[in-house]
């Protein structure tokens, strides 16, 4: 899954994590679209370290991001 965004100052940009970078597994389960993210990123997730598989330019690297509290969304 190619990252398309990553607010400003997030979990994943304070991480090192880049727009265009492909995520392909997340707390060593493979990522194949957003539903296998959230089901990773449960709310019980939150100020824990899980690790982050990516390729970057042919090269796989592994970054730790802290996961972080999701916005509220204003409806």
């Amino acid at each position: 899954m190619i990252v398309l965004s990553s607010e400003q100052d997030g979990p994943a940009a304070r991480a090192g994590v880049l727009i265009g970078d492909v995520l392909t597994a997340l707390a060593g389960k493979p990522v194949t679209d957003t539903d296998d993210i959230q089901a990773t990123l449960g709310g019980d997730s939150v100020g824990k370290p899980v690790l982050a598989r990516i390729v970057r330019g042919g090269q796989v690297i592994e970054v730790s991001i802290t996961v972080g509290e999701r916005p509220r969304r204003e409806d």
